[in-house]
């Protein structure tokens, strides 16, 4: 039997969280309305952070697994030291596994198209 701990838990959490997000992207995409902004969740914060140039290429990773973590253990914890440091743990992990790495890459990517479509006209 193989052993599972936190961090592995944690990384598959994540694998999850952005795969749930991979797919609401391409629905989203798919969809004729663009202009929906109620209830707006951590890649529309984002997105929205992003097309206001408030984040940079460097620190859009590590805010969308702050957020993706924050929807999971609740938003109160976010300005936690211990919080930010299991930011850092899962940062680490998906950049060490490839299939994560890549995944969250795309993410990006989709965060970053998102925000230049919503700046035009």
């Amino acid at each position: 039997m193989t052993r599972v701990s936190n961090t592995d838990q944690v990384l598959i959490l994540l694998r999850a969280q952005l795969q749930r997000a991979e797919r609401q992207r391409r629905r989203e995409a798919g969809s004729a309305s663009a202009g929906r902004t109620a209830g707006a969740g951590p890649l529309r914060r984002l997105q929205a952070l992003v097309g206001e140039g408030a984040l940079s290429d460097e620190d859009l990773p590590r805010a969308l697994v702050t957020a993706l973590l924050a929807e999971d253990f609740g938003a109160g914890l976010v300005n936690e030291s211990k919080f930010q440091e299991l930011v850092d743990q899962v940062g680490d992990l998906i950049e060490r596994d490839a299939t994560c790495s890549a995944l969250l890459r795309a993410c990006v990517a989709a965060i970053r198209s998102g925000a230049q479509q919503q700046e035009r006209p």
